[in-house]
């Protein structure tokens, strides 16, 4: 009732491109929207500063410490120490 699950589905869209449970990236939109997006930054355990936009239609654009750098999903989550699996765990268990 009071919206958490929807501030983890966005942070999950955001960091991830991926969406937990069954719901559609549309459903994260505004009612009539067909583009948006979704911007997260994270501090890494280095201390570099990470920020990861997801946008619809499909785009990610990471950024290390305010300058883009071309990545792969799987090189991000190796930046901030932190997979797909181990966020879901995290955040829906703390639930």
């Amino acid at each position: 009732g009071a919206g958490k699950s929807s501030l983890f589905n966005a942070l999950s869209f955001s960091l991830y491109g991926k969406l937990p449970r069954k719901i559609s990236v549309s459903e994260l939109l505004r009612d009539g929207s067909k583009t948006g997006s979704a911007t997260c930054t994270v501090v890494a355990k280095d201390g570099t500063e990470w920020e990861v936009t997801q946008g619809r239609p499909k785009k990610t654009v990471y950024k290390k410490n305010g300058q883009v750098v071309d990545l792969t999903q799987d090189e991000f989550e190796q930046h901030i120490g932190l997979t797909y699996n181990q966020f879901l765990v995290a955040m829906y268990n703390a639930q």
